[in-house]
């Protein structure tokens, strides 16, 4: 398979964009890498997400005159992360991040763009931008530049396809299904993977790291085991880079370390915590392990990725006018414009019973929304689904969901009334600039995300707990090398993406940071390699 004695600088686990972004620096630096990924697709977490990268002081922000700095960057980080941060990390990719998406768009020859008008999560906190933080990839660059590269790269058709996208509005304009286009996550990954594959890297799907080699206290090298059932060990003269995503489709350390109810994942389900393992084996110290990516998403019966059920996220969704979202009292229980919010909300423990409060909680629409904005799944003017609660009367509707009618209809009475002066009486909906970001931009109202419910019939889709991947991880240096719990270095061993601790934003969170500390950390690591 390898060869009778292969050689290798870099062994790396997994293929999320910090390994392959680790991949292309260590080939270009002259070192010898090789990707190893346990599934049969290429991608991991980044290939699902939302293709968004956390960048302040980025080269975009600076040609429109968008004002930024480390220190603006840093005031932002030191609070939104809640005391759970680290300011070394938090220096080093602040510092970092602008050069290395510049590095990237070089590589791939897909340029970034600013997401227009969308503000850091927490907008009113010192140091927040309005504007010019949240990049992606240029969509029709991508499409241009990717689908080329299916004609003369055979091996493009290995990337992981993105099931999330199948719903999210404006993704359906592609000349292919929108799982199988070139978008959000998947752009990233297709123009890193393009790279990869244009450099000649070795690599190999289907193989697990099953075990780390170590001599005089130092990781050398890595066992391996393929699904064919073959097994064998590769050594690494300069390190091994972990980036076998979270711990999300392990059941027990789920359970051991996340609070709440049980969080479905939207990640694949190859994603095990199998670097946590094997950097567990040798010491490695931990943190936030009580945290995740949080989303609310929905399920449709019958849907799988991977043999699996397949939660999709459903956060926009909630924005929109002519919505609410209720426990089964009948009762908001959040500004539902604020999806971090809403899953920190679904904590929340009665405590007599030692129920969680608002599990289960169900998104209200009337007519209005169904005409506007549609349901998921449904297209217009098809029959109704039978997992798609729908009557003519909240009363009826909520007898079918098993929620308290009364409570129902006093609460739209409420919001009602609130519709009308704009100002959400009970939880400030839309109150923010972030909030109003995903509202509707066309509404005829005084808040972008308020709107009555008022036109029958009524319909209610079940929003469950989800997560876009574990948060915690093992803890490392600057240059992405595994710790201890007293501070030392494993020798050798290095982890980046949701295989390490995001202590970017701690305690908090701002989209794009899991991808973008992927990257950043996954480059430094590679970086420092080539400099020993």
């Amino acid at each position: 398979m390898f060869g009778r004695k292969p050689k290798y600088d870099l062994v790396i686990a997994g293929s999320g964009s910090g390994a392959l972004t680790a991949a292309i620096a260590a080939h270009d630096a002259g070192l010898k890498p090789i990707i190893l990924e346990k599934s049969d697709r290429i991608g991991g977490g980044t290939a699902y997400s939302g293709g968004v990268v956390w960048a302040p002081c980025n080269h975009m922000m600076q040609r429109k005159r968008i004002v930024d700095s480390v220190e603006q960057a840093m005031q932002y980080l030191a609070l939104a992360s809640a005391g759970r941060g680290d300011e070394v990390l938090q220096q080093r990719y602040v510092e970092n991040v602008g050069r290395i998406i510049a590095q990237v768009e070089q590589w791939t020859g897909i340029k970034w763009i600013i997401w227009p008008g969308q503000p850091d999560y927490y907008p009113d906190l010192p140091g927040a931008c309005q504007d010019g933080r949240a990049i992606l990839q240029h969509p029709l660059a991508a499409h241009e530049v990717l689908e080329a590269a299916e004609q003369r790269l055979p091996g493009m058709q290995v990337v992981r396809l993105t099931p999330h996208m199948d719903l999210v509005p404006g993704f359906q304009t592609a000349n292919r299904p929108a799982r199988e286009s070139w978008v959000a996550g998947r752009a990233i990954i297709g123009g890193l993977w393009k790279a990869v594959l244009e450099r000649g890297i070795e690599y190999h799907v289907s193989t697990s790291v099953c075990g780390l080699l170590v001599e005089h206290n130092r990781v050398v090298g890595i066992r391996f085991e393929r699904k064919d059932g073959s097994s064998g060990e590769l050594r690494a003269s300069r390190g091994v880079l972990l980036n076998t995503g979270g711990f999300d489709w392990n059941d027990t350390m789920a359970r051991r370390h996340l609070p709440g109810p049980k969080t479905w994942p939207q990640t694949p389900p190859s994603n095990t915590g199998d670097g946590h393992a094997l950097a567990a084996g040798l010491g490695a110290a931990v943190a936030l392990m009580d945290k995740a990516v949080l989303h609310p998403a929905i399920h449709i019966p019958g849907e799988e990725h991977d043999g699996k059920p397949l939660y999709r996220m459903f956060n926009a969704e909630l924005s929109k006018p002519h919505s609410v979202l209720v426990n089964n009292k009948g009762h908001r229980f959040v500004s539902e414009t604020a999806y971090f919010a809403v899953s920190d909300s679904w904590n929340q423990v009665d405590p007599r019973y030692r129920t969680y409060t608002n599990v289960p909680s169900y998104l209200i629409v009337d007519s209005q929304y169904r005409r506007k904005y549609g349901l998921p799944g449904v297209h217009p003017g098809a029959p109704m689904p039978n997992w798609m609660p729908h009557a003519n009367t909240l009363a009826d509707l909520a007898g079918l969901l098993g929620v308290d009618a009364l409570g129902l209809e006093n609460e739209i009475a409420i919001f009602n009334r609130d519709c009308d002066s704009g100002v959400d009486t009970r939880f400030d909906r839309g109150a923010s600039a972030y909030e109003r970001f995903w509202g509707d931009a066309d509404h005829d109202g005084q808040n972008p995300t308020m709107g009555s419910l008022a036109e029958p019939p009524f319909f209610a889709v079940q929003v469950h707990p989800s997560h876009a991947g574990t948060r915690g991880g093992v803890l490392t240096s600057p240059n992405a090398e595994v710790l201890r719990m007293d501070g030392s270095v494993i020798e050798g061993l290095f982890a980046c993406g949701n295989t390490a601790a995001n202590l970017l934003f701690g305690a908090g969170y701002g989209s794009g940071s899991a991808v973008g500390s992927s990257m950043v950390f996954g480059y430094l690591a590679a970086e420092f390699m080539a400099r020993r």
